[in-house]
């Protein structure tokens, strides 16, 4: 089954949770249209920004300033203060190397990859790569292999059976439904049998979630010199919007800005999301050590309470753990269950998910307690 004879099915069976109409904002308790009060699961607010006080005035004082729009394209139109900081800010934030910013990470990936693959013969991404990719990879007309998901072994025998080629090797930081984290170790060694490969990893999900400085996947494996291209996104850990992407060579970006449709054919993000990004890398830079090191805590308790439980929650190490169901009327079943117990999860089924692999999704956030874990993870196993 689809996710449309999913949400159809689960429409007649009373099961179905898409598209919840939220009356509050974002945080560890979402209110419903309805006036029920539900705990939070389904939101990637890691670092649990999406609330705090200086993210929201700092968007209303740009706001009051220059309005809630630049007028078009930055190309045309220009960009404020605001939109130069935080562009600015992803520099500094990847010490000093050059960045472009992206009214979302799926628009920067759709825009750049086709661009990065004319640098290419050949595109090997990961098979679970996010679909923001598989759109962007097949977009470039580049030929391509899919590789099973962090077989990095299947990766390199792919590498050296194609030495003669150009090679772009395309994967997730961290993977979005799963919640495990690409070998970026392994997969950088490549660089070791065939030097000129480049590398692309989209890590919307572990910017601001893992590293020392929040720079992600990549700072935590300590590869950020190794990789050519980081796509990040301030929607998630930052609690703000819009997308970025870091180039090793800065020659190549300057090209992107005027070659990308998705980055001068479109508006960028307004004055206000600017701001409250900027704000957002400014605590970041003060908070952001702590609140990871918390967050991580919680992740690590929460994992051995799941796995208590016996369910099957593949490979996840990090803050995005996924409950698995073989047959999607059943993950559909729990999940309104959960629902009725006042806990919002995201419930993924295919195409988004492999076949037989349907899940909830819980994701935690710094506002998170061990007493909200404990009573997701105990109603969790009570409906099972």
């Amino acid at each position: 089954m689809r996710i449309d004879d999913v949400a159809l099915k689960s429409k007649e069976l009373g099961y179905y949770t898409y598209f919840p109409q939220v009356r509050s904002a974002c945080g560890r308790d979402m209110t419903l249209a309805d006036g029920r009060k539900m705990l939070s699961f389904a939101s990637c607010d890691y670092l649990g920004l999406s609330n705090h006080e200086r993210m929201k005035e700092s968007a209303i004082a740009a706001i009051r300033e220059y309005g809630s729009n630049i007028g078009g394209p930055m190309i045309f139109s220009g960009f404020t203060e605001y939109h130069e900081r935080l562009q600015n800010g992803f520099n500094e934030l990847y010490a000093g190397r050059t960045s472009l910013m992206f009214t979302t990470s799926y628009q920067a990936n759709f825009g750049v990859i086709p661009l990065a693959a004319e640098r290419a013969d050949l595109i090997l991404l990961d098979q679970l790569s996010h679909v923001s990719i598989w759109d962007g990879v097949k977009l470039s007309g580049c030929p391509f292999r899919a590789y099973i998901h962090a077989n990095v072994e299947m990766l390199e025998q792919l590498v050296r059976l194609n030495q003669d080629k150009r090679i772009l090797i395309i994967t997730d930081g961290v993977f979005s439904a799963d919640g495990d984290v690409a070998d970026l170790r392994k997969i950088t060694r490549l660089k070791q049998i065939h030097p000129s490969l480049e590398i692309y990893i989209d890590d919307a999900h572990g910017v601001g979630m893992l590293g020392g400085s929040g720079q992600g996947a990549c700072e935590s494996a300590g590869v950020v010199s190794d990789i050519d291209y980081i796509v990040g996104t301030m929607s998630k850990a930052f609690g703000s919007s819009g997308g970025f992407v870091v180039f090793k060579d800065e020659a190549f970006a300057e090209r992107v800005r005027f070659r990308c449709p998705t980055y001068n054919g479109s508006q960028s993000v307004s004055p206000g999301v600017a701001s409250a990004s900027c704000t957002a890398l400014e605590i970041n830079a003060t908070e952001g050590v702590v609140r990871r090191h918390q967050l991580a805590e919680l992740t690590r308790y929460t994992h051995e309470k799941i796995d208590s439980l016996g369910v099957d929650k593949l490979y996840s190490k990090t803050a995005v753990i996924p409950v698995i169901f073989k047959d999607p009327m059943e993950a559909a079943r729990v999940n309104a269950e959960l629902v009725g117990k006042g806990i919002m999860g995201s419930l993924f089924v295919p195409p988004f998910v492999p076949n037989h692999q349907s899940r909830i999704r819980l994701c935690l956030t710094y506002n998170h307690t061990i007493a909200d874990v404990d009573y997701c993870v105990d109603a969790l196993g009570k409906i099972i």
